[in-house]
């Protein structure tokens, strides 16, 4: 009988991708066993208007994992920037896959920003009935699972979705993306916070500088 495949599923602006990002993947890729990381560069966000374009932002992602030299790291460019459309949501993009991989067991990969508002996400309950999260803490907020699991899981979700939520272990790290963008514009070192080559692509593109 053959093992079911694991794939996780990263979205986000990465606007622009930065060495938290890669660190994430690898580590949940690691813990979780997972055969792949799709990148999934948010094509129309719902929540915020990106700097870079969509194009930008997923050449950004690919030079990136291209020099991670992890092939488990790849760019999904399923989404896309369509104005007259709306909004990219993670829900469509999680029903998208779900068609192309219907035997695969599928973990969303999410930081504790991200998680702390899950409940303000279209149709977040669909979500967790269909796919597992992978959370990862931010700097300076110690984040253990009973502690995330019984406030939020006990108000918000039904018994048995606690089953659902997993906690990455990876040292936080406090490179943002609006670090490096603020870091570029003040023209300051950004040391090894972004692949030098996607900081090749950024100067080479004037992005950033207002």
């Amino acid at each position: 009988m053959d093992l079911v495949k694991r794939v996780g599923l990263f979205g986000g602006c990465f606007d622009p991708i930065h060495r938290a990002h890669i660190a994430l993947a690898k580590a949940a890729a690691n813990q979780f066993n997972l055969s792949t990381i799709r990148f999934v560069p948010t094509g129309f966000p719902a929540q915020k208007t990106p700097s870079a374009s969509f194009t930008q932002r997923c050449t950004m992602v690919k030079i990136a994992i291209n020099n991670s030299r992890d092939k488990r790291l790849v760019i999904d460019k399923g989404e896309t920037y369509d104005s007259a459309r709306g909004p990219n949501y993670s829900f469509e993009t999680i029903m998208r896959i779900q068609k192309e991989l219907p035997d695969s067991e599928l973990f969303l990969i999410l930081g504790e920003d991200q998680f702390v508002n899950f409940r303000t996400w279209k149709n977040w309950k669909w979500i967790l009935q269909n796919i597992n999260l992978a959370v990862c803490a931010r700097p300076h907020n110690v984040m253990d699972k009973p502690k995330i699991t019984s406030t939020f899981l006990l108000n918000e979700f039904r018994e048995g979705f606690k089953e659902k939520i997993f906690i990455v272990n990876l040292k936080p790290d406090d490179s943002s993306s609006t670090m490096v963008r603020s870091y570029v514009k003040k023209n300051m070192g950004l040391g090894n916070m972004i692949d030098v080559d996607v900081f090749e692509y950024i100067k080479r593109s004037k992005l950033y500088q207002n």
